[in-house]
């Protein structure tokens, strides 16, 4: 939004010092109209600047926080991982949890309204529907049918092997 202003303050600048300068040269009046209009604005442009700068010190201060945050949880999961061989990644089970609740909307015809951010999950739609279709292969047969039949189409089964 910043950027937009400082346009916006040069372009008002331009139409308010049109008229100046009028004998110099295209080149030199252009860059005198815009040294005028810093110096009448620059207060303005100052503040701008400043507000900018601190917008960006918070931004870095937010993006470090976030990454610390991130490698130290990346760092627990890792721990919790090698010290106890037994328990599974917990990143692992929520993905399981998010797939097992996915697997019902889908059972309860409500899959293509299910969010899993909206559900408290961190992952996307595909890794849900990945994981779901591991823990249940046949999740949407009956969908895949019934299209079939509606468009004419007969599915081919799968031989079972022995």
């Amino acid at each position: 939004r910043i950027p937009a202003l400082e346009f916006g303050i040069f372009a008002l600048g331009r139409l308010e010092f049109a008229n100046e300068f009028p004998a110099e040269q295209a080149d030199s009046r252009k860059h005198l109209i815009d040294a005028k209009i810093f110096l009448a604005y620059q207060r303005q442009l100052n503040n701008l600047s400043i507000q900018e700068s601190r917008l960006r010190r918070h931004f870095e201060k937010d993006a470090a926080a976030l990454r610390q945050l991130q490698e130290s949880r990346r760092h627990n999961e890792h721990h919790t991982a090698r010290m106890a061989p037994g328990v599974r990644d917990p990143r692992e089970s929520r993905l399981d949890e998010a797939a097992r609740q996915y697997i019902q909307a889908v059972h309860e015809h409500r899959h293509m309204e299910w969010e899993p951010d909206e559900n408290g999950f961190e992952f996307s739609i595909a890794e849900v529907e990945v994981r779901a279709l591991h823990i249940e292969p046949d999740l949407f047969s009956a969908w895949a049918e019934e299209n079939a039949a509606a468009q004419g189409l007969t599915l081919a089964r799968p031989s079972k092997l022995g």
